[in-house]
Formats: structure tokens, sequence, C-alpha cells
């Protein structure tokens, strides 16, 4: 390839000058400065403005090209005061009559003594439409963001660099207070390992987590998170809503069929359980009765009897789980040796209990714990296909923890799994004792279920609630 001396050897620097004049895409004229009389005009010329090059030398290209005599009037008045236009749009009327939106650059020129104008134009009319419909997106993304139920915010490298209304209203802190905190900051301690998680992990599922209020309060949200490349930056999108009311009526369902849960434990326990027990000794005597007379009939009856027996057994075990006595101070590590118990005895399937527990928890709190621990097993038995159950119960540095370990089927996966009524039960117990309930394939085959209660946490709410109070 020649360079710029070769060229110049080949054809003066006028002809090259002339010649990439005239074939460059753009509109290139000379103006005088004085009257705007068109000097010169290259083939991008006539291309835009409809005109041949006759017909524009020697015309003024204010009478002839300007739609807009103020757009013309500011253009000249920065051409004669700088002696140059940059980047200024304007409206050029084309021959047809047709407005087109235009971009010019203008640079001064010295002709024979006369100032004079090198004008470069170029059809910017697509490119405005793209930029209005980019700009109206744009604006419609910012009502949607800014009418969004959910609070919403855009995290890079853990700092928040935006948030909608809905986010402030939610924290109850200004927007400018937000720009910049760390996204951390407004998760409640609790939840602040768990958060984070799921940050570093991009996870995109929604999940539960607590907020911490600019006043201290604690808000219960789901979280709707996304990770996104965007113009070479790592950005994390967060939706946020606020389940407060939600947690309410879940509750509130829940305690109606608590209630009757508890009503039609009363009548297994009072009613059928009763009349069992009286079978059971009816049953009973008649047998002894067929002992003394030798009756054949004897054998048949003893297997009735001991059908009645599995029968009130079970009943019990029902009522006992629906409509459950609260449990005393230290009594749950009893309660759970009852479980697994009445579990194996009913099943056949071997339950074992594990416990260090020596107290803690108030009776409502050890209850539902309880209730956790019998719902786990409960579906290791009925669902998990299991031989073998372990129940944990251990005092640990920070809290008391809750496991319940089967060999069963082990969960489905994560696409087909679907939270029945009693894992339902059992998030929201584990919400009202504050803790975190998780469920895990164990390493060859089998769950777990992981109920951990945070005790540090419960003493600290507990003083701050009395503080309040």
């Amino acid at each position: 390839m020649p360079g710029v001396a070769e060229l110049e050897r080949l054809a003066s620097p006028g002809e090259l000058a002339q010649k990439a004049f005239l074939v460059v895409p753009d509109a290139i004229c000379v103006l005088r400065l004085a009257d705007s009389e068109i000097l010169e005009a290259n083939t991008g010329s006539e291309r835009l403005t409809g005109y041949a090059r006759d017909e524009l030398l020697g015309r003024r290209a204010v009478d002839l090209l300007w739609a807009c005599p103020d757009e013309r009037d500011q253009m000249i008045r920065e051409a004669r005061e700088t002696g140059r236009v940059s980047a200024r749009r304007w409206h050029l009327r084309h021959k047809t009559g047709k407005l087109l939106r235009v971009e010019t650059y203008t640079e001064s020129l010295d002709i024979g003594g006369e100032q004079c104008l090198l004008v470069a134009t170029k059809d910017v009319s697509e490119l405005e439409r793209a930029e209005k419909e980019a700009s109206e997106h744009a604006e419609r993304i910012k009502l949607l963001y800014e009418a969004a139920f959910e609070g919403i915010t855009v995290i890079e490298d853990g700092i928040m660099i935006d948030v909608n209304e809905r986010l402030t209203e939610i924290l109850g802190y200004e927007r400018s207070d937000l720009i910049g905190m760390r996204a951390s900051d407004t998760v409640a301690p609790e939840s602040r390992a768990n958060v984070a998680e799921r940050m570093r992990t991009d996870f995109d599922q929604p999940y539960e987590a607590y907020a911490m209020r600019k006043d201290g309060t604690r808000v219960p949200m789901e979280v709707h998170g996304k990770t996104l490349e965007h113009d070479g930056r790592r950005l994390r999108i967060a939706a946020l809503r606020d389940i407060s009311l939600r947690r309410r009526l879940e509750k509130e369902v829940l305690d109606v069929a608590a209630q009757e849960r508890e009503r039609l434990g009363r009548d297994l326990h009072d009613g059928l359980g009763q009349q069992l027990t009286g079978l059971c000794l009816m049953a009973k005597a008649l047998e002894k009765r067929l002992a003394v007379t030798g009756s054949d009939e004897r054998d048949a009856l003893g297997e009735m009897s001991r059908t009645l027996e599995h029968a009130l057994l079970q009943t019990r075990f029902l009522a006992r789980g629906l409509f459950p006595v609260p449990l005393q101070e230290g009594s749950l590590a009893v309660a759970m040796e009852d479980l697994a118990a009445s579990v194996t005895k009913l099943s056949g399937i071997r339950v074992d209990v594990s416990s260090s527990y020596e107290g803690g928890l108030d009776a409502t709190e050890a209850t539902h714990l309880y209730q956790i621990a019998r719902e786990a097993v409960t579906n290791a038995v009925r669902h998990g296909e299991a031989e073998r159950i372990q129940i944990g119960l251990h005092r640990e540095q920070t809290g008391i923890l809750l496991t319940i370990d089967d060999d069963g089927a082990g969960l489905p996966p994560i696409s087909d799994r679907q939270d029945g009524v009693g894992l339902r039960s059992m998030r929201h117990r584990a919400r009202e004792l504050g803790a975190t309930l998780t469920l895990s394939r164990l390493e060859g085959g089998g769950t777990r279920v992981e109920c951990c209660v945070d005790c540090r946490r419960r003493r600290a709410e507990s003083q701050e609630q009395a503080e309040t109070a």
C-alpha cells in the first residue's frame, strides 16, 4: 500500500482533496459567509437535498435549504461569532418539500480573501427516530420502575446505585440516603448470611428474608434477584416485596386450621378414642371368659382385640398430633422420645432420638419445634420410603438445632418440587420461632430436615420488645 509520500508523488494534495470532496458520502459544500451563496457542492449534497449540483451553485443556502428561520439565524450567528459550527441539528427542506432532520459541522475557510465556510451535513432523521424511541422506551421503563409494587434496587459491588420510590417507602429512608449505602446494611442480621450467599452465587429464584428499616424494625420480604452485565459492569437487580400482610393472612389461616385440628383432635380423643377404649376393654373381658370356657372363638377374638388396640393407638397418635398438649420446660426431649416410640410401633420403621437438649424454649416454642419434628417424621414415613429415621435435638453454641434424617428416596429435583400443606406448616412454625428451616439431600440417599433456632437473636428481640413497651 503506498504511503503519504508516494501518494503526493502520484497526485497533488489538491487533487487528493478534490477527489475526497467528491466521493465522501456526507453532503459537503462551500458557502460564502457574507451571503450564504453556495460556491461548491459534492454528490452527497445532491443526494441529501434532491437538487442537482448546477441547481445548488450560485443559490443562497438560507433561502433554498433552511425550513426554520430561527434555526437558520442561530447557525449563521454562531458561524460568524466563532468561525465554526459543531453538531448543530436543524430542519432541511428537500427539493420535494419534505423536511429532514440534519446535523451540520462547519470550518472557516479563506478563499481569495473572502471568508467562507466548509459545511458538512448528514441526515439524522432515522437516528433521531431511534433516539426518540429509545428515550420513550427508557421513560416507560422508568415509569414501570417507579410504579412497581415491589421495591427495586440496582446493586454494584454490594453498593446500591439506584432505588425506586417504593423501596424508600418500605425501608423508611430518603432516596439520597439509600444510594451509596451497602445493600447489606438494609438486611436484618439474621438474614445477612443467607442474602450474601444468594448474591454471591447469582441465585435467581425467589426467596424470603428480613429487611431492616431505618427505625430498626424488621420487615419480611420476598426477594427476586438477577445478575446482569451492562456496559461492562456487573449489576445485581433486586426486587423486594413486603409480605407482612401475606404473613398475617397466612397466620390467620393457619390459626383457623389449628383451631379446627384441635377440635377434631378433641373429638377423636373424647369420642372415637373413648369408644375404642371401651371396645378394647369389652373385648379383653370377653376373651377372658372364652378362655375359661375353652371356646374355639378365643383366637379370633384375640386378633380382634389386638386390632382394636392398634386402632386405639393410632387414634391417640392422631389426636395428639391434632391437639398437642403444650410442652413444659425441659420436656421437649421426652416428647421426642415418645414420638419416636409411637411412630416405630405404628409403622414398623425404626426411629431413634439423639438429644443433648436441657431447656431454653418456652412451652409455645417447644410445641412449635415438636410439631416440626412430627411433620418431618410423618413425611418420611408416608412419602420418603424410609426404613430408618434419626431425630437429633442438640444445644449448639448459638441456639438449638433440630435435625431429622431419613434413608428414604430423598428430595425430588427443585423443578419438580411442590410445597404441600405439611411443608408450608413447618415453614410457618419456623418463622414463628425466628428459626431457619432447610431441606437437603443426604450423601448416599435420603433427606435431612434442619431447623435452627438462634436463641441469642430471640433474646435480643425480646429485650427490644420489652424496651419498646
